[in-house]
């Protein structure tokens, strides 16, 4: 067999995404305010699972700290706060001196985490006790970041990333040590005493399996699972002995195939990495196997970056623009392809109160977005013709923006299941009926925003392209002023001088197109 070992770096990683679409720590602070007030997003999705924040019996936390220049913790600073759709807020009086915030966002089950944080979060290190949970287990991971005082009122936000390597064993690579392999036991040396502050290690610890009468109890291996073996391991120089891997058949303990790592092969890893133990091929079939190193981008939301061990430096956010492509994951950008609606206002008026059991991103409103197609004629139903809908706007003027609060008052009083199961956007209000003074900034900006529909194959112009006769857009405001009370407000396109009017309409007398809107 090969004595000497090939250390191979097949990719490093991809450049990261624009910030909007990051995992960020975003200040909802002024620079005067005495309180400063941070929304902290962590991953939606980890290496493993697909939705890491949905692990059954777990919940996750993050702790905040804030330390000094000097990386020392000031003193009653912590906080440790659960985590809600993605998100975690924090508010704190405003130190005197600068500082920096530490994040530590973390899972637990019945209040007990993988992680010893109570040395603070320059000091965190293994749960000495978790033993055989640590390994297979998504629940083990994660995330942290760094936010300098000095950047916070400036609005610039920060990655959360893992501070570990992942190291695996992959189905395919798994087959090759042979059949009938269904447990392990570990002795994994990785580094510990893990600084937030600093990104580094102080020294290190064995991972190793629970020992019972000095004997290792092994975990069961799924050999059909993507990944039939991973840990998570903070990297560092201190690491100086080697790590090995044993696998067998739980019924014949002859059958032994022991995946060893060096000291150097570890050190050749950094965080935030997903690094693949391959099995050397070729000479004896020996027992004792030693490995190559594939290291990859294989973590996603939360990957990328530049393999550092040092959090990642606050970077400017990217801001959107009326124009912009709004995306399928919330995130926006100048890019056509696979766009499912396009910004026509930034929205400065509005606010999140107005949105109820919504949280937005970092706990803000970027703007309005409208959908990239509208619906089929639809008419309101008839048990709204004499009676206002409670809790649905009325409007002598035509200002109003309460579109999402329309449209849950008036649920299922217009056929609105020509859009509501069009596919989802997250991190958004979800597609409503814009009011009367949506539509309004709409029409003024349908000449950019049909520019960039022409960039996206099917979608429709506003008002469609061929469009012979007039039509009508609903709104969602009712018109309060004389007449009839329930009639509604519309925006009537007129083919015959290519202009938008503003007009109420009784219900029973016209159908109308919707062209949804969403909140971002």
């Amino acid at each position: 067999m090969k004595k000497n070992f090939l250390y191979s770096m097949v990719a490093l990683f991809v450049c990261l995404f624009t910030a909007c679409s990051q995992e960020e720590i975003v200040s909802q602070a002024g620079q005067n305010d005495s309180k400063v007030r941070l929304s902290v997003k962590v991953p939606a999705a980890g290496p493993i699972a697909r939705a890491a924040l949905d692990i059954e019996g777990y919940t996750m936390q993050c702790i905040m700290e804030l330390v000094n220049t000097n990386g020392e913790v000031i003193a009653d600073s912590r906080q440790a706060v659960t985590v809600s759709n993605g998100a975690a807020h924090f508010e704190f009086d405003k130190p005197s001196e600068e500082y920096t915030c530490l994040f530590w966002a973390e899972y637990l089950k019945e209040g007990k985490s993988f992680y010893k944080t109570s040395a603070g979060l320059t000091k965190i290190s293994y749960d000495g006790n978790k033993k055989n949970e640590l390994f297979n287990n998504t629940a083990a991971d994660a995330f942290c970041g760094k936010l300098a005082s000095s950047n916070i009122a400036a609005n610039v936000n920060v990655i959360l990333k893992r501070p570990f390597a992942r190291i695996a064993v992959s189905k395919n690579d798994f087959a090759t040590l042979g059949t009938g392999l269904n447990q392990c036991t570990a002795s994994i040396f990785s580094g510990t005493d893990f600084n937030v502050f600093t990104g580094t290690v102080a020294s290190t610890v064995n991972i190793k399996n629970t020992e019972i009468e000095n004997q290792a109890t092994p975990i069961s291996i799924d050999a059909n699972s993507e990944y039939p073996f991973f840990c998570y391991v903070f990297i560092g120089e201190a690491i100086a002995k080697p790590s090995s891997i044993i696998f067998s058949n739980s019924e014949n303990s002859d059958s032994k195939k022991t995946l060893n790592i060096t000291a150097e092969q570890m050190k050749t890893m950094s965080s935030n990495t997903a690094v693949n133990l391959k099995p050397e091929t070729g000479g004896d079939n020996q027992d004792k196997i030693n490995v190559d190193i594939t290291i990859e981008n294989g973590f996603e939301n939360g990957g990328g970056g530049t393999g550092t061990d040092t959090p990642t430096d606050p970077e400017t956010p990217v801001a959107v623009e009326v124009g912009d492509y709004l995306y399928a994951d919330g995130t926006w950008g100048k890019t056509a392809e696979n766009a499912v609606a396009v910004v026509f206002a930034l929205a400065e008026n509005d606010a999140t109160t107005n949105y109820a059991n919504i949280t937005f991103p970092n706990n803000k409103i970027n703007g309005w977005a409208v959908s990239i197609n509208q619906t089929a004629k639809t008419a309101w139903t008839s048990d709204v013709l004499t009676t206002p809908i409670e809790g649905m706007v009325s409007s002598a003027s035509q200002d109003d923006i309460l579109g999402y609060k329309n449209t849950k008052a008036a649920g299922n009083q217009l056929a609105i299941s020509a859009y509501n199961e069009w596919a989802t956007v997250t991190n958004t209000s979800g597609w409503y009926i814009p009011a009367i003074g949506q539509l309004a900034i709409l029409v003024e900006n349908a000449t950019t925003i049909n520019t960039r529909l022409a960039a996206i194959t099917d979608a429709q112009q506003i008002p469609p392209t061929g469009t012979n006769s007039n039509m009508n857009f609903w709104s969602s405001t009712f018109n309060d002023g004389t007449g009839e009370a329930t009639k509604i407000y519309q925006y009537q396109y007129k083919s015959t001088d290519l202009t938008f009017t503003a007009r109420s309409e009784k219900p029973s007398n016209s159908a109308g197109v919707i062209r949804p809107i969403l909140t971002f």
